[in-house]
């Protein structure tokens, strides 16, 4: 599936998505071009996710202008074939001005969907009058219902010193809830938390680092969970390097003191690419592979 912009524009047909399907010998299935799935006029799609859900396909997405930023978060239920098997896409969260304080717009940042015994939950951020970032989520039932009224479980996490922590990533937990990891590009610290419904599961947030040279948690920050329901948290620290967390299901750090152990003792060479996600790929001591580059001037890559 790709977000596809042949005919977008902000006087025109505006932003789409289309899907492929290819056979085991790389045919195409499906209309030549790609099948279109979705497309309203004037609208850009600022971000999509796709995940295998019941006997077909939940995607979910970000509209709104071009230029501006989206203003709604949609999903639709398509069978293999692409047909869509809602009547309507459902809206799972919206802009809205009219509270305190207003959703200026809902992002594509955190965009996720999470597959429960009931339904899904589609994560997202927003973004709200007065410059700072929460975290939402909704779900959605096999037909299309959305469970929680609009923006409903809006999420502030905030650092030690009360500074807005922008970013946040999910996971599903294995037990129809999530964790959520929120962290920034500056050395402000990583927070957890467990979610179940619409409401957290631990007292407070698991810190992984407050401050300093561990705590930036950038955007290559990865959680990964293992068969035990057990997470861990892999970031490249402010100083540069390849950490790595286990965090309980009770939310108890797993690992003595500091919490999180460096995966390269060659201090600030490191930057993390990707934790794979499942969980068939044991590497002896967390089931998990992580890979991270190096620069040159060590001897040799490391993984």
């Amino acid at each position: 599936m790709w977000i596809d912009r042949r005919a977008g524009s902000q006087s025109g047909p505006g932003a789409a998505l289309y899907m492929q399907r290819l056979d085991a010998a790389g045919t195409p299935l499906l209309a030549a071009n790609g099948l279109r799935l979705f497309q309203t006029r004037g609208r850009e799609i600022w971000g999509m996710k796709a995940v295998p859900w019941q006997s077909g396909l939940l995607v979910a997405w970000v509209q709104g202008a071009f230029t501006i930023g989206g203003d709604s978060v949609r999903c639709q239920y398509y069978d293999a074939a692409g047909t869509p098997l809602w009547a309507q896409p459902a809206l799972v969260a919206r802009r809205d001005n009219s509270t305190s304080p207003g959703v200026i717009y809902v992002s594509e940042n955190g965009l996720n969907i999470i597959p429960t015994s009931t339904g899904a939950i589609i994560t997202h951020d927003l973004s709200i009058s007065g410059g700072s970032t929460r975290f939402t989520f909704n779900e959605v039932s096999p037909t299309g219902a959305v469970r929680w009224a609009n923006n409903a479980n809006q999420v502030s996490v905030n650092s030690p010193n009360n500074y807005p922590v922008p970013n946040y990533r999910t996971l599903g937990d294995g037990a129809d809830g999530f964790y959520l990891v929120v962290h920034s590009s500056y050395s402000i610290g990583i927070q957890v938390q467990r979610f179940h419904g619409a409401s957290a599961m631990w007292s407070a947030n698991t810190v992984l680092s407050a401050y300093g040279q561990a705590g930036r948690g950038d955007g290559t920050l990865q959680p990964v969970l293992d068969p035990a329901g057990n997470l861990y948290v892999a970031w490249t620290s402010f100083g540069g390097d390849a950490l790595v967390s286990k965090i309980l299901p009770t939310g108890a750090l797993g690992w003595p003191s500091p919490g999180y152990v460096s995966l390269c003792t060659f201090a600030s060479r490191a930057k993390l690419i990707r934790t794979p996600s499942g969980t068939t790929t044991p590497c002896g001591w967390c089931g998990k592979i992580i890979d991270w580059e190096q620069p040159a001037t060590t001897a040799t890559p490391r993984k």
